[in-house]
């Protein structure tokens, strides 16, 4: 299975010509995909990860942390950083105002 078809069978993504989605950086697409449907679903998410691990090391990729942006892309870098044992970071879209 590849992960277009994860994406289709689970019901993931919607495709919406006449009405396009708008995101919350503005863009309008007509294709939405639902991240919760997918890192909710054990057998979704270990499919995906697998498959992005193993692409990594047919690759021969080296790099030293997996990152995430906040925050969709926390769950996919902590899946993946565990499964291919290495550290995990997420960036934030803003520093935190204490900090400044």
């Amino acid at each position: 299975m590849n992960i277009r078809k994860i994406l289709i069978e689970s019901g993931a993504v919607s495709i919406n010509i006449k009405e396009p989605y708008k995101y919350s950086s503005g863009i309008l697409s007509p294709i939405y995909t639902d991240n919760r449907i997918l890192i909710s679903e054990p057998k979704h998410y270990i499919k995906i990860t697998n498959m992005f691990s193993r692409l990594i090391k047919k690759n021969n990729i080296t790099f030293g942390k997996i990152a995430g942006t906040a925050t969709a892309g926390i769950p996919w870098a902590s899946f993946l950083a565990y499964k291919l044992k290495k550290p995990m970071i997420y960036i934030r879209s803003e520093i935190k105002k204490f900090l400044l």
